[in-house]
């Protein structure tokens, strides 16, 4: 790989699949003949990547050393360093002897090659049996990838060292060279399922083989370099902003230093992956680098999957709210009806005929329970009643009158004294009309929903991403995740669909004085 590689605009780097088949190769062969190992050789090997340093927690004869052993087969130059360390070393074994010939001229420098100043991969197995003396050097050179020999800081080829403890320190003293290890991974023997296949494991394996492609220190340094220009999705920064307010309320303390670094890590492993942006399908590498005991594993594992759901679960859901809650508006608006009017501006109403006209009333016959018509009473008439049938008024008031008969028909013949009731005719309805200005807000908000959702399907295309299966997360964890991702990607399409038909939905709402 050489400096001039770029990035092409499709989202996945130039030489991509050279390097992660490479890696891919890599990785096989640091996990052949070892059994249930996959996932420390993952995390070693990305740690060397991006020139991070690993812990191995785990009882004696699980391969610990053996794994360290096979990442310096990855490295093509430097030495290996490995050392037992006890309560008595001193630092002569891990920085080299002094100089005789230096002391002579009062000079106090160590011979440091073939020692660990020297050494691109190291193993330090029992490392917090460091005492005070091996401290302070192993910060430096841990840290800064420096070793003070002298009066001189000198620059180291440390790629990445790799130690080993029966259980995680408890002594306040040995917190900060805890700390210099980003990654832990938890060793443990291999289970029942996989017994079987240990036993017929040769008892000399067969040694790497040489002509595979390794890594330089330059493609290593090129590798860091290159990462630094990848992007954390904005799936990725909440899906870490999450976890670090996960785990404070769970009261596991991580350090900006460390979150800082596990970013760092996250853009390394995409880069590897043929990837320009972080995304949420790289979120389980995030596990090995927030526990410092193995009995906070799980606490940590279930904080990242409570997390991970609430990103891809719970948002999506909260998507489709907001999309249920649009279309009972829309729907509302557009079956509400208002009052028709005239060009003028006046009610439209409809007549008996079913003509539209502008008189709101209309009078209507008045008849009895028998459907007989009902007139007014003359003025002279004496009852409590106003209302009558025309043999009503006949028995009651005309018989007892003169020319009775004929003063009767000519009472009931006279329209006003015909017995009416005022009645509101059915208004003339038509679809509602909004103002132009609420048609182009509701427009607006459906527009930005929209885009959320846009975004976050994109976030998701970019988690599936890359060639082939995650080089970093095992198979396991990444199908957890990509069944997630599936699940949310089915999601958000449905949704969006119906976004884009609310929005064509919208344009058939009537718009005031268009």
């Amino acid at each position: 790989m050489s400096a001039t590689q770029t990035s092409d605009p499709a989202g996945e780097t130039a030489g991509a699949p050279a390097l992660r088949e490479r890696l891919r190769a890599l990785h096989l062969r640091m996990c052949e003949g070892l059994i249930e190992r996959d996932e420390p050789a993952r995390v070693l090997l990305l740690a060397a990547l991006a020139g991070e340093h690993v812990l191995l927690l785990g009882p004696p004869g699980t391969a610990k050393s053996e794994l360290a052993r096979r990442l310096r087969g990855c490295v093509a130059e430097g030495i290996y360093f490995e050392r037992l360390l006890t309560r008595f070393s001193v630092p002569e074994e891990l920085f080299g002897p002094l100089s005789i010939k230096a002391l002579e001229r009062d000079e106090y420098v160590r011979l440091t090659e073939g020692y660990l100043p020297a050494a691109s991969v190291a193993f330090l197995d029992e490392i917090f049996n460091a005492n005070s003396a091996i401290l302070n050097a192993l910060l430096t050179l841990l840290n800064e990838r420096e070793f003070d020999n002298g009066t001189r800081r000198v620059a180291t080829p440390l790629v990445s060292v790799v130690a080993a403890t029966n259980h995680a320190p408890d002594a306040p003293e040995l917190a900060a060279l805890h700390d210099r290890f980003l990654f832990r991974c938890h060793v443990t023997p291999v289970s029942a399922d996989g017994f079987l296949a240990l036993l017929d494991v040769p008892a000399s394996p067969r040694p790497p083989d040489a002509a595979a492609p390794r890594l330089t220190l330059a493609e290593l340094d090129e590798i860091r370099r290159r990462a630094a220009g990848v992007s954390l999705s904005p799936s990725a920064r909440s899906l870490l902003a999450s976890m670090r307010a996960s785990l404070a309320e769970k009261g596991l303390y991580v350090s900006d230093r460390r979150w800082r670094r596990i970013a760092n890590v996250l853009r390394v492993a995409a880069l590897c992956d043929g990837r320009r942006v972080v995304t949420l399908a790289d979120g389980p590498l995030m596990l090995h680098g927030l526990w410092d005991r193995p009995e906070q594993i799980e606490v940590v594992e279930g904080a990242l999957a409570a997390t991970l759901d609430a990103a891809l679960v719970d948002e999506p859901r909260r998507h489709e709210a907001m999309v249920e809650a649009f279309e009972a508006e829309i729907d509302k608006e557009l079956r509400c009806v208002e009052h028709a009017c005239d060009e003028e501006g006046r009610p439209l109403y409809l007549d008996e005929a079913g003509e539209r006209v502008t008189e709101p009333y209309h009078r209507r016959p008045v008849t009895n329970a028998d459907g007989v018509l009902l007139f007014e009473a003359p003025p002279d008439m004496a009852s409590p009643r106003r209302r009558f049938t025309m043999g009503e008024l006949w028995e009651e008031h005309f018989q007892n009158k003169v020319n009775g008969w004929e003063r009767l028909e000519a009472w009931v013949k006279t329209p006003l004294h015909q017995a009416f009731a005022r009645e509101l005719r059915a208004p003339v309805t038509a679809p509602a009309r909004y103002p132009a200005e609420h048609v182009a807000a509701r427009r607006r908000q459906l527009e930005e929903l929209l885009g959320d959702v846009d975004g976050f399907l994109s976030g998701i295309s970019a988690a599936h991403g890359g060639a082939g299966p995650s080089l970093w997360v095992s198979e396991a964890r990444h199908g957890a995740v990509a069944r997630r991702l599936a699940a949310s990607e089915r999601s958000l399409s449905a949704l969006r669909g119906r976004l884009l038909s609310l929005l064509g939905r919208l344009a058939e709402l009537p718009v005031r004085g268009a």
